[in-house]
Order: C-alpha cells, then structure tokens, then sequence
C-alpha cells in the first residue's frame, strides 16, 4: 500500500510539474546568498546604555510610557502606576514579581489578584476585570519597543493581553537588545526550552 500511494504521489508531482511547463524537482535548490546582513548587524556598534535609550525612544514613539525605579521602590513605585490607571489588578505568579516583594505589596495594598495555574478559568474572570496587568518581561526589543515574554504555568500570557494597561516590567537595562539576538539566545538555549514566547 506504501508504494501504491508513492506512486501517486510520484504520478501526481509529474503531472503537476508539466502542468507548470518544468521538470519534475525532487530536491530543493540552494538558497541564494542574503543581499545583507541587516538583520543580524542591525543596533549591533551600540553599547548596552545606548541599547537601553534607544529601546526607551522606540517605546516612546509607539504610544508607551516609561518610568524606571530602584527594586527596593519598585513595589510602592507600582502601587502609584496602579492608582493612576485604575484597579484591579492582576500579577502573574512569576518569581521574579515574588522575590521583589510586588506580589505580597500590591495584593496587601491594590487587593491585586495573582495568576494561579490551578484555579483554571477563574483566572481569565479576573483578568477580564482587570484594569491593570502587571508582568516581567524577559527582554525589551530596541528596534521596535517591543517586550518579550515567555508563558508558563505562573506567567499566564492573558495578563500581558487583555487588561485596558499592562506595565511590563525588566530587572536591569542589559534586558534590552535587537530581535535577531533574541532569537540567537533562545535558539541556543534550545527551542524546547522556550517554545512559549512571545513578542509584544
């Protein structure tokens, strides 16, 4: 049965490739050479501080605000940004939120709802409800002032979607870097490793 189907599928391509007035191709052809390398040179002469600025005015540029804090501040810092753009709030249950002490401040402070894998659909009702998402965003994308975010059981990625301000947080300037050494990061780090990121 394997070869009768291979030999339609061999009859079938035939006949399709003389249709399009050519031989029949059973191997693909060599990519031709990149016209540049842009994309992978592109931002690359500038320092990590200029990265950083450059990310900023990109951001700025596409409607987003920013604001930098100290760690120390930055649970009282998002209390304010909380208070300006209304409650609820919903945090994900990322560490990084826990270790900085948000999560205790704000759910004591702004009764902030946090992402919790077990409890299923109430999540999304509380994200829906949200005015305010707040997640940790793994780089900032100077190109374009984009964030990226990897999803996980403790990063529900609707909290980064569907409330009306979502505040996206980075832990240093260094997070900040072009797509392309994005890409090369989680492709060497192995693509199972981040099969779930996303670009903001």
């Amino acid at each position: 049965m394997d070869n009768n189907m291979d030999n339609n599928k061999e009859r079938f391509l035939s006949n399709l490739a003389s249709q399009l007035g050519r031989s029949l191709k059973t191997q693909p052809e060599a990519l031709p050479e990149p016209v540049n390398l842009y994309p992978e040179q592109r931002l690359t002469e500038l320092s990590d501080d200029e990265l950083y600025q450059y990310f900023l005015n990109t951001a700025q540029l596409a409607g987003s605000t920013y604001e930098t804090t100290t760690l120390s501040s930055l649970p009282k810092h998002l209390e304010t940004l909380c208070e300006q753009y209304g409650l609820p709030v919903i945090l994900t249950g990322d560490p990084r939120l826990q270790e900085s002490g948000v999560i205790d401040y704000l759910s004591e402070h702004c009764h902030a709802n946090i992402w919790d894998h077990t409890e299923g659909k109430k999540n999304i009702e509380r994200v829906k409800e949200a005015k305010v998402g707040i997640v940790f965003a793994e780089y900032g994308l100077a190109e374009s002032g984009g964030v990226v975010l990897f999803s996980g059981a403790d990063k529900g990625r609707s909290v980064g979607l569907i409330p009306e301000t979502t505040i996206f947080c980075t832990k240093t300037q260094y997070d900040f870097t072009s797509s392309c050494s994005v890409s090369r990061k989680i492709t060497s780090n192995g693509i199972k490793k981040y099969k779930n990121a996303f670009l903001y």
